[in-house]
């Protein structure tokens, strides 16, 4: 048997017969490059979308919680407003009531200063208060809060409040008692409720510099 030599021709003749298409597997590899092109662009357009989604939920919780942290910010200075307005009311009615018992007391005083009779308290005796009466009740509802108005208010305020008696202390005079010793309690008296009127004003000054109250007018 003798060898025949193939020729090009009868290659390609034989490979188009065997369904060997070079154009159109050319086609089919433009048309998948393609298909994928599209596939990786749909997915990463998705992907994009996905993301922007993401971010647009977390800029929204940002801002709610900004919007949070500033409506609780209003909330706690509406609040320490409130108890600082309240604090500034029952120490402006104290001051009133130690006005009123130096009224009493100064003239008290003055009874000792007449050399020409002889003071009341040695007709029948007489009870002195050691100090006035006055109110603590906002105070004592609110020393939880205190350190909303300030560190330094605060501590003013609970040296203030300490010298209160809602209950004040009396002191029996006898008739017979000297007249220099019972002198000597009215002035420590007076002087003691001149002091504390001195802190009530001192503290009802700091509310107004501290913008936590408006200025009283006359």
């Amino acid at each position: 048997m003798g060898f025949h030599p193939v020729t090009g021709f009868e290659v390609v003749f034989k490979l188009l017969l065997l369904g060997f298409n070079p154009l159109k597997r050319s086609r089919n590899f433009v048309v998948g490059t393609f298909l994928l092109l599209c596939t990786a662009i749909t997915a990463l357009v998705f992907i994009s979308l996905v993301l922007m989604r993401g971010l647009s939920k977390i800029v929204d919780l940002q801002h709610q919680s900004f919007d949070l942290a500033s409506k609780e910010r209003k909330l706690k200075q509406q609040e320490k407003v409130i108890i600082a307005t309240m604090l500034d009311s029952e120490i402006r009615e104290n001051r009133e009531k130690i006005d009123a018992y130096l009224l009493v007391y100064e003239e008290t005083l003055r009874d000792f200063e007449d050399q020409e009779r002889k003071p009341k308290y040695q007709s029948s005796g007489d009870i002195v208060q050691k100090q006035p009466s006055l109110s603590r009740s906002v105070f004592d509802g609110n020393t939880h809060r205190l350190e909303m108005v300030g560190g330094q208010l605060a501590s003013d305020l609970i040296h203030y409040y300490a010298r209160i008696k809602t209950v004040p202390e009396y002191i029996d005079i006898e008739p017979e008692t000297p007249v220099e010793e019972a002198q000597s309690l009215i002035i420590s008296c007076v002087e003691n409720a001149k002091k504390l009127r001195a802190l009530s004003d001192d503290i009802a000054d700091k509310f107004v510099s501290y913008a936590l109250v408006k200025p009283k007018t006359q």
